[in-house]
């Protein structure tokens, strides 16, 4: 069981590694935002789940739009542990399979355009109406785009825009963002949705403000020494400013990170050699820097039920330099 982490290794690097050594079975990634499983045969896409996105698809089209949704939603997660499941097969029927990189590079466009497309549409309840001109001196749409276009009338939000174009909204928030910058459409502001929106802003601005922390911006100038002084005088003879500060950096204290003991790494000479040796053998061009530390285990630790996530680029390597011998 191949195992470890996206600050390891990116989706990109691990989904290289399975399609060069063209074997079968299922990437099973675990995130804060998401939990999501992508198949694949021969190093190729056979099908993918992510959220309420299962089953069996009608045709190649449809696998295309499933695994954009699902390597999207991967690529947006900010951390995530990864397994790969050697000759594991989706619970469904999947004859069909895609080539991974075109699907990839698609869903990784996507996924960084992400805020954009959300702060140009707002929100997928929002309403477009067509302005009947341009501001660009030109414009490039899809079928897709098209479609789209025919379909916004100013009364159909965007989330049921995809489902009269029997798309995605994957698929087909990008080509809104596109019609909207274009000038071709625009959102229609609803006021009391748009207050609404704010208020809920202000409220949660103020949850995430920290207990115990002070603004003495507003209360007080800098004085001599860059700190904040009151008409009493420097901020060491204030004991108000001196409980604040305590409260401060207790709060920061309980908030820093706790770091991990750590041991020195091998040879650093002999450990780049076996590096490239296994980085040559799973097929990649660049092994990767060189660790200066390595975690130190924690004899006294129960052992885990499920895979050891691992937690360095030559341990993955070698197992996925001897899943391509299998």
């Amino acid at each position: 069981m191949l195992s470890g982490t996206f600050d390891l290794f990116s989706l990109a690097e691990v989904l290289g590694l399975i399609q060069r050594a063209g074997t079968s079975g299922a990437l099973v990634v675990r995130g804060r935002e998401v939990d999501a499983t992508l198949f694949l045969v021969a190093g190729e896409f056979s099908g993918g789940e992510a959220a309420d996105l299962s089953g069996p698809v009608a045709d190649l089209e449809a696998l295309e739009t499933r695994m954009l949704e699902v390597c999207v939603a991967v690529l947006r997660c900010r951390a995530a542990e990864f397994e790969f499941l050697a000759d594991q097969t989706p619970p469904w029927p999947a004859a069909l399979s895609l080539p991974i990189t075109a699907i990839l590079e698609r869903a990784g466009a996507i996924a960084r355009e992400w805020p954009s497309i959300m702060s140009a549409v707002e929100s997928f309840e929002s309403m477009l109406e067509r302005t009947g001109s341009i501001t660009t001196e030109s414009v490039t749409l899809s079928a897709l785009g098209f479609r789209v276009l025919e379909l916004v009338d100013g009364r159909t939000t965007i989330r049921q825009l995809a489902q009269r174009a029997e798309a995605s909204l994957i698929v087909v928030a990008p080509e809104i963002r596109a019609l909207i910058l274009a000038g071709a459409v625009r959102v229609l502001v609803d006021s009391a949705r748009a207050l609404a929106t704010a208020q809920a802003a202000a409220v949660s601005d103020q949850a995430r403000t920290p207990r115990g922390v002070v603004d003495v911006t507003e209360a007080a100038s800098p004085g001599p020494s860059g700190l904040p002084s009151g008409p009493s005088g420097p901020p060491a003879a204030s004991p108000e400013w001196a409980t604040t500060s305590v409260t401060a950096a207790t709060a920061a204290a309980d908030r820093a990170p706790v770091i991990e003991n750590v041991m020195p790494a091998a040879d650093p000479a002999d450990l780049a050699r076996e590096r490239a040796d296994l980085a040559t053998r799973a097929g990649l061009s660049d092994p990767g820097p060189v660790p200066e530390t390595m975690a130190r285990p924690d004899a006294d630790a129960p052992a885990a039920e499920r895979a050891q996530i691992v937690v360095d680029r030559s341990d993955l390597l070698r197992m996925f330099s001897g899943l391509k011998e299998e």
